[in-house]
């Protein structure tokens, strides 16, 4: 790959980017509202860039087909958004999993004679 074609996957890269972070702002607001971060702020900006990630594939292709930056141009910019919301999701399951694990009730009673009475069965 030459030079020339650097510079079409370096832009198409740069027109997903600036795509790709507003609407991923809007992804992880939507996210937001259906169940919330609790692994505080490190949490917070892991799971925006993770929406970015999502979000940036498909315009990044296309943007790399607008600008002729060739297949495997296409494939490069698609897959780097791909890598960036793999990687910034895993890391934000580590960051969100102890805070969600610090939530749930740790004793499950189980069946219990009073359940069996009050449950009208």
């Amino acid at each position: 790959m030459d030079a020339e074609h650097l510079a079409r996957v370096g832009e198409a890269f740069l027109i997903s980017l600036f795509i790709s972070i507003f609407a991923g702002g809007y992804v992880a607001l939507i996210s937001h509202r259906a169940e919330k971060v609790r692994g505080g702020m490190l949490a917070h900006i892991l799971h925006y860039l993770g929406a970015v990630g999502v979000v940036g594939a498909v315009p990044g292709g296309i943007a790399a087909i607008a600008r002729g930056a060739g297949f495997l141009g296409i494939v490069m910019v698609a897959v780097s958004f791909v890598l960036i919301s793999v990687v910034s999701l895993w890391l934000y399951a580590l960051v969100e999993h102890p805070a969600r694990a610090a939530l749930t009730p740790q004793e499950d009673r189980g069946w219990t004679e009073q359940d069996a009475r009050t449950s009208g069965l």
